[in-house]
């Protein structure tokens, strides 16, 4: 009988992400009984520092938590591993191939199903952290594969990040949030986006109503389903 691929799962970045992630993961699964899920195995450690503090403002390095994350995702004998962090993979790749894992980046398929939902030559809004956008890993992706990337001006960038760290907090700010990227949405609209691609997981958790103002890729979504395919052997 042939093994089925192990899943690794790098998360803690934040927990509530990585907890969605998970759910989504099942949700996208073609199954009709529990045998038929992806195996998982999942690290997730929410004492990584802070990373846009580490990439934009000196703070420390995550680079220990990540290449530690990933060695215990592979010594518990993970096939490949991905991380449903986006602002982790401005260093992801690198650690990956330094540990010598195999990594499914959520950058990827995220862009790649873009691509497939607006065409060559689209235009896409790109939402994330302040750490994702200055260091355009979405944008490059995006125009690496014949997209326009448009990201918020600083005044909605700025409220964007504050409905992430709301979203981190929990509680009853969950409906602000959600105000927040619709409006932040509606901002990208103005300026000719036709799609947008939600670059940041604790904004998946806040959705809600943006896809009557304009579609939306998801990245984890994205993310979930390309793991299905990778262990289904359709990729």
């Amino acid at each position: 009988m042939t093994e089925a691929p192990l899943v690794g799962i790098l998360g803690g970045m934040g927990p509530a992400a990585t907890a969605a992630f998970y759910v989504r993961l099942v949700e996208v699964t073609p199954a009709s009984r529990d045998q038929d899920h992806p195996k998982v195995v999942m690290w997730a450690d929410p004492s990584v520092p802070d990373r846009t503090a580490a990439l934009l403002h000196g703070g420390e390095s995550i680079v220990p938590w990540l290449e530690r994350g990933l060695l215990r995702l592979s010594d518990a004998g993970a096939t490949f591993v991905v991380s449903p962090c986006n602002t982790a993979h401005v260093w992801l790749p690198d650690v990956a191939r330094d540990v010598g894992v195999e990594l499914l980046s959520i950058v990827d398929t995220a862009v790649d199903a873009a691509l497939e939902e607006v065409g060559s030559g689209g235009t896409v809004g790109v939402l994330g952290t302040h750490a994702t956008i200055a260091s355009a890993i979405y944008q490059d992706g995006l125009a690496a594969r014949g997209l326009t990337p448009v990201v918020p001006d600083a005044d909605h960038q700025a409220g964007l990040v504050r409905a992430i760290y709301a979203v981190k907090a929990g509680g009853d700010q969950l409906g602000e949030a959600g105000a927040i990227v619709r409006e932040v949405c509606r901002s990208l609209v103005a300026r000719g986006v036709g799609l947008v691609l939600n670059a940041c997981t604790e904004i998946s958790l806040v959705l809600d109503g943006v896809e009557q103002i304009v579609p939306v890729v998801d990245s984890s979504d994205a993310l979930a389903r390309a793991t299905v395919d990778r262990v289904q052997g359709r990729a």
